[in-house]
């Protein structure tokens, strides 16, 4: 999903301000297990998914993975935490 700097901008401004329905929105991404620190990826060599992922090998962990990424990215630019750009979540474990 591609955001602009410029709709990064108004978001962060807004969440900031408490802007509805922008800050109720943060707030639940932040109150997620994606947003979270100590979110430990699920890295697989190989993924499988059929159709309606059957059969499911990987496709909720690259799923869920990607969900902590974009949520980890976004928390990071609206907060300017260091923790969200170099956590785990990014990096997979090796």
């Amino acid at each position: 999903m591609l955001v602009s700097k410029g709709q990064l901008d108004v978001m962060r401004t807004r969440v900031n301000a408490g802007a509805q329905p922008q800050k109720r929105a943060y707030n639940a991404m932040m109150g997620s297990r994606y947003a979270s620190p100590s979110y430990t990826t699920h890295p697989r060599a190989v993924v499988e998914c059929g159709p309606v992922s059957n059969p499911n090998n990987g496709c909720t962990d690259e799923r869920e993975d990607a969900i902590a990424a974009y949520s980890h990215a976004l928390a990071w630019y609206m907060t300017r935490d260091a923790r969200y750009a170099t956590t785990c979540s990014c990096r997979g474990r090796r």
